[in-house]
């Protein structure tokens, strides 16, 4: 698992800010709860003001209140930030600020069952846990691509350029030549990350890339258009989906619209699981694909 780093604010621009403010509220929502909670309650409407202040305060980007109410004993507030909504919450005592918060229940939630299962694998590129469960889903995407929608999406840059680049590359390759995305996915951890991620060589990572691209039969030069043209735009819209949707860690699986955090990551579990969503599961669900698992822990 790689190690935890402090929040930091890089070149600004709007998807970036809110991130960091979701990482940093994440972080403080923690460390203050340790100090315990005051006890003396602040209103609805205070609420509010208070998270609004607070964001304006240490981060210098616009927020405004959309709605206010209360429920689990905590209060929560629609915000608008630069542009975009989110749903935060805050203790009674005006104390803590989360950016999510979580019910424990004891009954496991019921799978959606759908005629067609949608899965979305969020990931950063170079994070070793994110690259080793692309390398189970593949398997899982190529058997069942035609009864199913699979995609793959990038939202941070954290290991460096190279990931900036691959993120892109990636995000391009599923724009311009979906159909042979899931071949040059399938031997990513082979024939790139595993040449590329320990010197993160921006170089490494675009040689490897257009060497896998001409093996797989993708036209390098159309994605590499594409990652001039509009890679900072696809790589925007995955992070700002990430960002609606609070999704801290990679790799993080999404299936039918549903964050799945407990995903067996085995290309055979990640077949059961993605069958099971079938209204009526297709004959390719029969047979048995690697039980071993290729991924453990995960990059925040």
């Amino acid at each position: 698992m790689d190690e935890p780093k402090a929040p930091k604010m890089p070149e600004f621009n709007r998807w970036m800010a809110v991130s960091a403010i979701l990482a940093v509220l994440l972080i403080s929502s923690v460390a203050i709860q340790s100090t315990g909670i005051s006890g003396m309650s602040i209103s609805e409407k205070e609420a509010g003001e208070k998270a609004v202040s607070y964001i304006k305060a240490n981060f210098g980007v616009d927020a405004n209140i959309v709605d206010t109410g209360k429920e689990n004993g905590l209060y929560y507030m629609d915000l608008m930030i630069e542009d975009q909504k989110f749903k935060m919450y805050m203790s009674e005592d005006g104390e803590l600020l989360f950016p999510q918060v979580f019910v424990l229940s004891s009954e496991p939630a019921e799978i959606a069952k759908v005629d067609r299962p949608k899965v979305d694998l969020f990931i950063f590129s170079y994070c070793p846990a994110g690259s080793a469960a692309l390398d189970a889903l593949a398997p899982v995407a190529n058997l069942l691509k035609d009864s199913a929608d699979f995609n793959v999406k990038f939202f941070s840059d954290m290991h460096g350029e190279h990931e900036l680049q691959q993120n892109k590359i990636q995000a391009c390759i599923q724009n311009v030549a979906g159909d042979k995305y899931w071949a040059y996915a399938d031997q990513f951890y082979e024939k790139v990350y595993s040449k590329c991620a320990q010197t993160g060589d921006t170089t490494c990572d675009m040689d490897e890339s257009v060497a896998l691209m001409d093996l797989v039969e993708i036209d390098s030069d159309m994605v590499l258009a594409c990652v001039e043209q509009n890679g900072d735009a696809l790589y925007a819209a995955d992070t700002n989906e990430a960002i609606n949707m609070q999704l801290q860690y990679s790799p993080s699986f999404i299936v039918n619209d549903v964050y799945e955090k407990n995903m067996d990551r085995s290309p055979d579990g990640i077949k059961d699981y993605v069958c099971s969503t079938f209204n009526d599961a297709p004959s390719q669900c029969e047979g048995t694909l690697s039980e071993q698992a290729t991924s453990a822990g995960s990059c925040s």
